[in-house]
Formats: structure tokens, C-alpha cells, sequence
């Protein structure tokens, strides 16, 4: 309820890389994200949305010291009663990188300085003007064009100002080798602003957790192995479904984005009996396990 609404760094080193902090909560104090002070913390290729906290640092926080790291970064729909909605900086010195830091609530508070605190911004969407920062070098103040932020899709789309604005030497910047999607960090010859690279996909997958037919709302979950959220595939709730170690039967016309089916064992399996499954992305397959009989048929749009 006090510090940290998921971590809590004090006096550590931590290397925090392609995270996602949503609907956390520190309630009373600050970093309803991470907390941390003292210590060398970088957070990387992290994307944090619709977290608050009582006071400053919707997103994070951190406080006193002067090893702190924020690149390549997404802060968006966080929320403070107080200070900063994105990120603060009490009495420390944080180094923010090719970072979006985008209507935080109320927009007016993505950063703060408290106690001294120090924000140096190099290639960072930013609705703070320069001057509040004590280094901004190549800051832009725009919409940066997220694909569909109401339904909390940080992705980029391909008139992003943020595509090919990040710094142009990545050098020292510790970046992963994909972005938060899994998609290669940088693809073209400039690293991207934000969590993603432009032509990420952010899945809503669903995975059979039973065997039966596919409008059995009881075998699908939002998690492997995880429990039932009591609906079946469609178009409206998943783009992408799974099916590992379960035999899945298709009676009627239905539609997915994206089909995976990674093994094919005497386990696994997808029959489409009657009906139609439209796949409008794409289908990967393993071997045998996917068998269409009867009157059944599959179209992959675009495969």
C-alpha cells in the first residue's frame, strides 16, 4: 500500500527488461509500479499502463541515488492524486531514453523532479517542455499514434513519429534483442521509441485447457494451464489461439486471427468436422494435428 505496487528495490541491482505493469496500486506513497532507492536499476523495453499511486510516480519511482536507468519505455493511462503520473525522481538522478511517456493522468504530470531530483531525456516522446528537463536533447511533444490505446494497445503505428527517432547509437543501452512483442529491437536501421517496434503484435491469446468442441466455454483460458474465463475464441476476445495437449473439434463456422498448434501428438489436435474456420493471419501447424474431415473446411486469408 506504501511503496512499489509490484517492486520494492532498496540498496539493489536489478536489470528490469521487456516487463508489463498494468492496474497496479500503490495507494498511500509513490511508484505504483517500482519503487526503488539506492541501488542500480535500469528498466528497459517495459510498458507501463493504468497503475497509481497515492502521491508521485504513477508509473515509477525512484528515490535518492543516482543509477537509474528508463529506456526504451512505454508510460501511458497512469494515474497520481498528487505528483508525477509517469515517472518521478526524488532526490536521484534518472537517465530517460528513447522513451513514450504519453498522457499519464492528469497529462499535466508525466514527470517530476522532488527533492532535487534530476531528469536527463535524449530521444523521448515527452508532453513536458524541454526546459523542465535538466538535459533534452532530440524530445518531441506529439501524439505518437499508438494502434489502439483505449483498448490499452501500445504498439506503434507506421506514421508514428517515434519510428526511427530513437537514439541513433544504441551503444551502451543494454536493448534486448526483441521488443516486448518479441519482434527483433530494432528493424530497420533506427531503434523505435517506446516498448515496441513498428509491425509488433500485441496477442490476445487464448489456449484450450480441456478437450472438446470450440464453443465449450469451459477449455479456454487466458493463460496456459490456467482457469476458465468461461467464453470460447472469437473474433471480438482473441487473435491468436493455441492449442497444445488437447483435442479441440470444430462443428460450425468460426474465425481466428492466429491458429498455433505446436505439437502434434496423440494429444493434440484440431478437427474441423462441419463448418469453417477462417484464419485471417496466419497458421502454424505442426504436421498432422490439424485434420479436416467430413464436410469441414479451413481458409487462411493470409497466410
Amino acid at each position: 500500500d506504501y511503496h512499489g505496487g509490484v517492486i520494492y528495490l532498496s540498496g539493489s541491482s536489478a536489470n528490469i527488461i521487456n516487463c508489463t505493469f498494468y492496474n497496479n496500486q500503490a495507494i498511500s506513497y509513490d511508484g505504483g509500479g517500482i519503487f526503488a532507492t539506492g541501488g542500480t536499476v535500469a528498466t528497459i523495453g517495459s510498458l507501463f499502463y493504468s497503475n497509481s499511486c497515492g502521491r508521485a510516480g504513477g508509473g515509477l519511482e525512484y528515490f535518492s541515488g543516482s543509477n537509474f536507468d528508463v529506456t526504451n519505455c512505454t508510460f501511458s493511462k497512469n494515474s497520481t492524486n498528487t505528483y508525477a503520473a509517469g515517472l518521478s525522481a526524488y532526490s536521484s538522478t534518472i537517465d530517460v531514453t528513447n522513451c513514450i511517456v504519453y498522457e499519464n493522468i492528469p497529462n499535466t504530470k508525466n514527470f517530476v523532479k522532488l527533492g532535487g531530483g534530476v531528469i536527463h531525456a535524449y530521444y523521448t516522446l515527452a508532453q513536458e517542455a524541454s526546459s523542465y528537463f535538466n538535459t533534452a536533447t532530440s524530445l518531441i511533444n506529439t501524439n505518437p499514434l499508438f494502434t489502439d490505446a483505449t483498448n490499452n494497445d501500445f504498439t506503434i503505428t507506421s506514421g508514428s513519429p517515434c519510428v526511427n527517432t530513437g537514439t541513433p547509437n544504441t551503444s551502451g543501452l543494454n536493448l534486448p534483442s526483441e521488443d516486448l512483442a518479441g519482434t527483433n529491437r530494432i528493424m530497420d536501421s533506427r531503434v523505435d521509441m517506446g516498448a515496441y517496434e513498428l509491425g509488433s503484435v500485441v496477442y490476445t491469446v487464448l489456449y484450450a485447457i480441456g478437450n472438446g468442441n470450440w464453443t465449450n466455454t469451459s477449455i479456454w483460458s487466458d493463460q496456459e494451464g490456467g482457469s476458465s474465463i468461461n467464453a470460447y475464441p472469437t473474433s471480438a476476445n482473441a487473435n491468436k489461439v493455441v492449442i497444445k495437449n488437447y483435442q479441440i473439434e470444430i462443428n460450425s463456422n468460426q474465425n481466428c486471427k492466429y491458429l498455433e498448434i505446436p505439437v502434434n501428438t496423440s494429444t493434440t489436435s484440431l478437427t474441423i468436422k462441419a463448418g469453417k474456420l477462417t484464419v485471417s493471419g496466419d497458421a502454424k501447424v505442426s504436421g498432422g494435428a490439424l485434420r479436416v474431415i467430413d464436410t469441414g473446411t479451413i481458409e487462411i486469408v493470409n497466410p
